[in-house]
């Protein structure tokens, strides 16, 4: 990292160094792209419980956690039919303060590919991939 130069002194300088260890306190939240890929990957793997944890919490609660399960349970045995992921690309990502698209194209083992369009909110500070839209 490039060392910041005052021209002032180093009350400039050590605002700066204040700054940037305060910074590395609090880690940057992932961007929706990031989230999309990652929930994505967990459900090819079959972590459905990890991929439930990604959804916001009042379609948890309206849905009910066993369902989204049961629901996506199915979906990875889908992927696994089709051989699981070969590649998976963000196409674009859109995102202003609360919500977010993501575009996704993968494509599987077997041969065949596909798009989709994944939605986003935030809640409480963290990208949620909502299922409602």
């Amino acid at each position: 990292m490039q060392e910041f130069e005052s021209n002032n002194g180093s009350k400039e300088e050590s605002t700066f160094r204040a700054l940037l260890r305060e910074l590395r306190r609090y880690p940057a939240m992932p961007r929706p792209a990031e989230v999309a890929r990652l929930f994505v990957r967990l459900l090819e793997l079959g972590k459905i419980r990890d991929v439930v944890m990604m959804l916001p919490e009042w379609i948890v609660d309206t849905v009910g956690a066993a369902k989204l399960e049961s629901i996506f349970f199915d979906n990875a045995a889908e992927l696994r039919a089709k051989g699981g992921i070969l590649r998976l690309e963000i196409m674009g990502e859109r995102s202003d303060d609360q919500s977010a698209e993501v575009d996704v194209s993968m494509c599987y083992r077997d041969g065949t590919s596909d798009s989709e369009r994944i939605v986003l909110v935030r809640e409480k500070k963290e990208w949620k991939v909502d299922m409602s839209k």
